[in-house]
């Protein structure tokens, strides 16, 4: 190993400058290796003195900015929760396509002999490794995972429990990395792979669609190919020249997809959650992407048409005018069919993919989450013994119909302890999520009572030698809920058993309901919630602000709702459905232009036929049934081919949910019916100026 370092992240902490208070959420202890090992540049300080003392700090430009201005920061002081800070360093921002977000970087140093650095089983560190260029990670692979056993064997053998270290590069955290308590969370790169495919089928449309097109006008270009033949030109000049048009065509398409990105870049920023710029069109990386990209679809785009057209027999040509046969009708009909079975399946993903997300936003959770206002207490504010009077306080208004205090809010990501049963074996040992909340939360938040009671204040044992578990806990251990009733477990907090819950999904339906633990415990208190009547929202708000005022002068007052904030766990999966959407609508489009100048096309080729019908009695219902028929018998034959693909892909993304919708036929249905209606529509303007028009003209059309 070349460098070590350790960066832990903690809670968010008050900053304070003068008269400027804010909460920095991204708050960093780190050693000084940590800025040789990932790519953080320093615009003032140095790297390496930066954190040769206690007390010292580093700050993003941004964070710089918002204290100091336009003024030096380099050896003045900034105070968090309370603790004076010597500014040592600035760096850059972090970039939007890290995981590794931070404001603050505060020295490791600061907490030595306020943290127990030589426990082997407190997982509170991320430790950076940069090896030797002609080390292999795989070498260390075994090393690592012993070294526990290694170093602290009797920690070991007093817990009965494991340790084992890995290795995971860093490039790959995040799309691949699936750990707990990672310093963001990571995406699923399932949803870059549909988005890649959803281009790519969009792009094959597009594709389709000059391939169709150029088939079908190619009698119109029968005669300029006989007459270069007759005057001399072979086959391979007339393959160049198809070739060049085609190649012009995507260079000036390209060009105007550069114009059009730059209009589109606030659009798509807001859709995706991301922040484009101009800049990345330029990047080295996607200017060879594109290169080959126009190269690929230039020659998958053009060849068959090139091919094609440069084939005409000249005399044919010449002497018929036009050109016709089997081949290039069954080639159409066959890319129609496929356009329409790529069309149809992004249809019926989205449709899957918003009635998935509208089930989980919608899903009964096991609990209220309706007009909640959620209220943080952080830095170095806590609500410790002094909770009741502070709730008391808040529910002198009128429109607050109760309020309830815990460690975490749901839809929070929970500590996980090692559970075991006294008295009993190895073997009863389980890993249960903590939460802690006052005796009010339950009740308050419409938890319900599988067997026992809840905490209350009638019972002074409660805070301390009480528990409460869900069913899924009980379950863990083989007990019904009432059996669970007083048994006795040993974790952080050890306690009796005195009331089990039905279980509550305090995370997104996303992951099944995982066993979980209640205690009352209030120095872990750092959220009130405030159940809301919602008449008169901005005086209740005023209210609270002026209450949190007087309760804790001087600090910054925060709040949000919590249907909002639990909401947020199926943000992912939000943007994956308008990005999914936006595609969909844009390959209908492109679809649907194609086929307008298909059918187009095919009603010029008919006119004389309707000239001849009309004077033969048929009415223009009937020859827009005739021109319409052929569609619908290819949107039949696209479903045939995109039903089971779609049922397949999307079966397979719903995998992702341990809560999930099904794929019903009324989906599938309702992706056909819409897609017939689309290639109805599109044709239809078509169909009927052909059928209304007059039959003279029509039979004086050749």
């Amino acid at each position: 190993m070349d460098k070590v370092a350790k960066a832990i992240r903690v809670s968010g902490g008050l900053v304070e400058k003068g008269d400027k208070k804010f909460y920095e959420d991204s708050r960093i202890f780190a050693d000084p290796e940590l800025f040789d090992i990932l790519t953080i540049p320093f615009l003032k300080g140095e790297a390496q003195t930066s954190f040769d003392r206690p007390g010292t700090i580093v700050i993003s430009d941004r964070v710089a900015k918002k204290y100091f201005g336009n003024a030096n920061p380099i050896g003045q002081t900034l105070v968090i929760n309370s603790r004076d800070y010597e500014v040592t360093g600035v760096v850059a921002d972090p970039p939007q396509n890290t995981h590794f977000k931070y404001d603050t970087f505060v020295s490791m140093k600061t907490l030595e002999g306020q943290y127990p650095f030589d426990r082997w089983f407190l997982g509170n560190f991320h430790v950076y490794i940069k090896l030797k260029p002609q080390v292999n990670a795989e070498d260390l692979k075994e090393p690592l995972a012993g070294m526990a056993r290694t170093y602290a064997p009797k920690d070991l053998m007093r817990s009965d429990e494991s340790i084992t270290y890995f290795l995971q590069p860093v490039a790959d955290i995040h799309l691949f990395s699936h750990l707990r308590n990672e310093t963001e969370p990571s995406m699923n790169p399932l949803y870059l792979y549909i988005l890649s495919a959803i281009g790519l089928f969009v792009l094959l449309i597009a594709c389709m669609n000059f391939i169709n097109l150029s088939t079908a006008r190619s009698t119109k270009r029968a005669k300029e190919v006989g007459i270069r033949k007759v005057i001399g030109a072979n086959r391979s000049q007339l393959i160049r020249q198809f070739l060049s048009e085609s190649l012009v065509i995507i260079v000036l398409a390209l060009f105007l997809a550069v114009l059009l990105m730059n209009l589109l870049f606030p659009l798509v920023n807001n859709i995706s959650g991301k922040t484009f710029t101009e800049a990345d069109l330029l990047s080295p990386s996607l200017i060879i992407f594109m290169s080959i990209l126009i190269l690929f679809v230039s020659l998958a785009a053009s060849a068959y048409p090139a091919f094609f057209l440069s084939a005409f027999q000249p005399i044919k040509v010449m002497k018929a005018g036009v050109i016709s046969g089997l081949k290039g009708s069954t080639l159409r009909r066959a890319l129609v069919v496929s356009q329409f079975a790529i069309s149809i399946a992004l249809i019926a993903g989205t449709l899957v993919m918003y009635g998935q997300i509208n089930f989980m936003k919608n899903q009964y959770l096991g609990f209220e989450k309706e007009q909640k206002l959620i209220i943080p207490v952080r830095g170095i504010l806590s609500l410790g013994d002094n909770y009741e009077t502070v709730k008391a306080s808040f529910s002198e208004h009128s429109s607050i119909t109760g309020t309830a205090v815990s460690s975490h809010i749901i839809g929070q990501r929970l500590g996980r302890w090692d559970t075991q049963l006294v008295g009993g074996g190895e073997s009863d040992s389980r890993v249960l999520n903590h939460l802690y909340v006052g005796p009010d939360f339950l009740e308050e938040y419409g938890v319900r009572l599988a067997a026992g009671r809840l905490f209350s204040r009638e019972f002074s044992t409660d805070k301390e030698e009480a528990m409460i578990i869900n069913r899924s806990a009980a379950k863990e251990y083989g007990w019904s809920p009432e059996e669970a009733i007083g048994k006795e477990l040993d974790s952080v907090y050890s306690g009796k058993v005195i009331g089990v819950i039905e279980d509550f999904h305090y995370q997104g339906l996303q992951t099944e309901i995982e066993p979980l633990a209640l205690f009352w415990e209030p120095p872990a208190f750092e959220f009130i919630t405030l159940s809301l009547n919602t008449i008169n929202l901005n005086r209740t708000l005023a209210f609270v602000k002026t209450k949190w005022e007087e309760i804790f002068p001087g600090y910054p007052f925060d709040f949000y709702f919590l249907d909002s904030y639990f909401n947020r766990e199926y943000q992912s999966e939000d943007k994956i459905g308008k990005m999914f959407s936006v595609f969909t609508l844009l390959g209908i489009i492109i679809a649907g232009l194609g086929l307008f100048g298909l059918a187009s096309f095919t009603a010029e080729k008919k006119t004389k036929e309707i000239g001849v019908r009309k004077i033969l009695g048929a009415s223009t219902s009937e020859i827009i049934v005739m021109l319409s028929k052929e569609i619908v018998k290819w949107v039949f034959f696209a479903n045939l081919i995109a039903w089971p693909v779609a049922y397949l892909v999307m079966n397979f993304w719903l995998k992702n949910f341990a809560y999930r919708i099904n794929i019903t036929i009324g989906i599938l249905a309702a992706s056909a019916f819409f897609a017939l209606a689309i290639a109805l529509a599109t044709t239809s303007y078509q169909s009927i100026k052909a059928a209304c028009a007059n039959p003279v003209d029509a039979l004086r059309y050749e």
